[in-house]
C-alpha cells in the first residue's frame, strides 16, 4: 500500500497554504480555494471545505477531526480491505 495523496480540508486556504509554503519551501499551486504541494515522493494539498463538498458532502470537515483525507494506491482493492477487517 502506497499513500499517494493527501488533502487537508479547512475554511482559510490561503492562510494554511501559506503556512506550509513557509515551512517547506515549497511553493504551492492552484487557485484561491485549492492548493497544491508537490514533493519528490507525492503530493499534498489544502482544499477549501465548499470544494470537498463538491465531491460527497460530509466527507470532511474542516476544523474537526475530520479534516483530512488520505488517499492509497493499491493493486487489489479486495485484498487490502480483507487484510484490514480480518477473518470475521
Amino acid at each position: 500500500m502506497k499513500l499517494a495523496y493527501a488533502r487537508i480540508v479547512t475554511e482559510d486556504v490561503p492562510a494554511l497554504a501559506r503556512f506550509y509554503e513557509e515551512i517547506t519551501g515549497i511553493t504551492p499551486v492552484g487557485v484561491e480555494d485549492y492548493k497544491e504541494f508537490q514533493t519528490p515522493s507525492g503530493s499534498f494539498a489544502i482544499s477549501s471545505q465548499s470544494k470537498i463538498d463538491l465531491h460527497g458532502t460530509g466527507a470532511a470537515t474542516a476544523g474537526a477531526n475530520r479534516s483530512v483525507i488520505l488517499d492509497f494506491e493499491v493493486v487489489d482493492v479486495d485484498r487490502e480491505w480483507a487484510a484490514l477487517v480480518g477473518p470475521r
